[in-house]
């Protein structure tokens, strides 16, 4: 488990755009993404971690925050987190 990249509570009940535009903003906004990178792969040890959630993203208009996080990575780091 990894705390410092779930959204919270009162975010779980908005919609996609508001939740999203609030996860980067609130909730990545706040970390650094080599040193979270760094921390998530330290926890995995000699495993590669893996981002997981509740969410089926095969349904339509489903999202959720590890898809985010991923984009994040990319953005931030150019390492690709793929949808497994």
């Amino acid at each position: 488990m990894f705390p410092a990249l779930a959204p919270t509570k009162e975010m779980l009940r908005m919609d996609f755009s508001r939740y999203r535009t609030l996860y980067f903003r609130t909730i990545l906004g706040r970390l650094d993404p080599k040193e979270t990178w760094d921390q998530l792969h330290a926890l995995a040890g000699s495993h590669e971690p893996v981002l997981l959630c509740w969410e089926t993203l095969r349904k339509p208009g489903e999202w959720c925050h590890r898809r985010m996080a991923a984009e994040w990575f990319q953005a931030e780091l150019g390492e690709e987190v793929p949808e497994l």
